[in-house]
């Protein structure tokens, strides 16, 4: 009896406090450290987990996550599943189709990445060779429109690096940024041969909430201007040159 008061007056006393700040839920595939993984207790974390938060905190929304395989992240903003994706997601026309993207908030490049003994100079070099690239990507719609190559397709980056390492593939076409950080980290051996062109990694959100994309804007915006977005974007990654080499990530 006793026990009841006293558990009644604590809740009288303190009493829980409900988040009703708007939710934002997010679409986000957690296989590419370090831009977005599981850590060691199972919760999402990462570069763009970090940069996500930090929008949210400025637009005074709490986050929701939704994992999503990387082929359906645009799909489920589109269906309503979820209301944003985000992941080092490039803009391009064809995705402008479906969605809308904020500015962006970081850039690369495309890349080859190819076994360390191995002598291709550029990716001419490897035609008719065996060429990785995760489906859906930005890397398989470059290499699609090329031909000469055997494009092989998988779902998430560790397991095209498994099958390099392997000698399955010959070569990887993907984001830079995430070839770099997993050379750097000794998760692969292997050497990076930029290809050409620039991506610009942006939010992507639905057509039918243009409100919401301004919010966002101004929330990237803000966090550029106070220096704090390069605050999280050099929290994860490391400055690669070759040779250099930083602690491995588990993903």
């Amino acid at each position: 009896m006793a026990a009841a008061v006293f558990a009644c007056g604590a809740l009288l006393l303190f009493p829980q406090i409900k988040d009703t700040r708007p939710v934002l839920r997010v679409a986000i595939e957690t296989s590419n450290p370090p831009i977005a993984f599981e850590n060691e207790t199972g919760e999402p974390a990462g570069l763009d987990i970090d940069i996500i938060h930090a929008v949210a905190r400025e637009m005074d929304y709490r986050v929701s996550f939704r994992a999503t395989a990387f082929s359906l992240l645009f799909s489920a903003v589109e269906n309503d599943l979820a209301d944003i994706a985000i992941g080092e997601l490039t803009i391009t026309e064809q995705r402008k189709k479906t969605v809308d993207f904020t500015n962006s908030y970081h850039q690369s490049s495309l890349a080859l990445l190819v076994r360390p003994d191995n002598t291709a100079q550029n990716l001419g070099d490897l035609k008719g060779k065996s060429i990785g690239v995760k489906n859906r990507s930005t890397g398989d719609f470059y290499l699609e429109n090329l031909p000469g190559y055997t494009i092989r397709r998988l779902s998430i980056f560790p397991d095209l690096a498994q099958l390099l390492s392997e000698k399955v593939i010959d070569g990887i076409v993907f984001d830079r940024l995430v070839i770099e950080q997993w050379v750097a980290r000794h998760n692969i051996a292997g050497r990076i041969i930029t290809l050409e062109g620039q991506e610009e990694y942006a939010i992507a959100y639905q057509k039918m909430n243009p409100d919401l994309g301004r919010k966002l804007n101004k929330a990237i915006d803000t966090l550029a201007k106070s220096g704090n977005l390069d605050v999280i974007i050099k929290k994860w990654l490391t400055p690669y040159s070759e040779g250099n080499t930083a602690p491995s990530l588990k993903d």
